[in-house]
């Protein structure tokens, strides 16, 4: 999805020192259609080298979850983020980006930290949705971390998801603990559609 503000204002810094060419974006505050972005980009470029060297930090007001995944920079993730999250279904909630930070000379550190309000959220290879989702969600590198995660799933209650799913290019590692009434036939349900994993896979 294309990014489009309405209305913006930032702070531009253009240097050039030892061969050293520099534009920076300070204190950027970008009105969109459906929330405002706070960036900071820093770019340089060394005379001879012919792609600029580029850092991104970005905070958001609460965005709405249905439209996050259209201003997602996909480019940017580690391919096994890409196709987790293309996954999602997300039809209702609200998502703020506390913090997003991806450098070009380090494109493995990318992080991303996500707070969760009242969401409602698909997986495609689950019978039902997650609702009433509240809590914090960390990506970094192939780790995607999770806090005081609350919600429902079907008619399960989960409290206090605390946890990670670790290494998403190879065999995944769920080490993931809450304390939870769960509905077994909704679980049964599920378990006759899918095996343990397989939706990480």
């Amino acid at each position: 999805r294309k990014l489009s503000s309405n209305k913006g204002e930032m702070d531009i810094e253009i240097k050039y020192a030892d061969k050293i060419s520099s534009i920076n974006i300070i204190n950027g505050i970008f009105q969109m259609p459906e929330f405002t972005a706070n960036v900071k980009v820093l770019g340089s470029r060394v005379d001879g080298q012919d792609y600029w060297d580029s850092e991104l930090d970005i905070n958001t007001s609460p965005i709405p979850i249905q439209i996050v995944k259209g201003y997602i920079p996909f480019n940017i993730l580690p391919d096994a983020a890409y196709q987790k999250l293309n996954k999602l279904d997300p039809k209702n909630g609200q998502l703020t980006i506390a913090g997003l930070k991806y450098s070009s000379k380090k494109p493995d550190d990318f992080l991303m930290d996500m707070l969760l309000k009242d969401v409602v959220i698909g997986f495609n290879d689950l019978k039902k949705t997650f609702s009433n989702i509240d809590g914090s969600i960390r990506l970094k590198k192939n780790i995607l971390s999770f806090e005081k995660i609350k919600g429902k799933y079907g008619k399960s209650n989960i409290e206090y998801l605390n946890g990670s799913i670790k290494d998403f290019n190879k065999e995944p590692v769920i080490d993931l603990k809450a304390a939870s009434n769960i509905d077994l036939k909704d679980m049964l349900d599920d378990l006759k559609q899918w095996q343990f994993g397989r939706t990480w896979l």
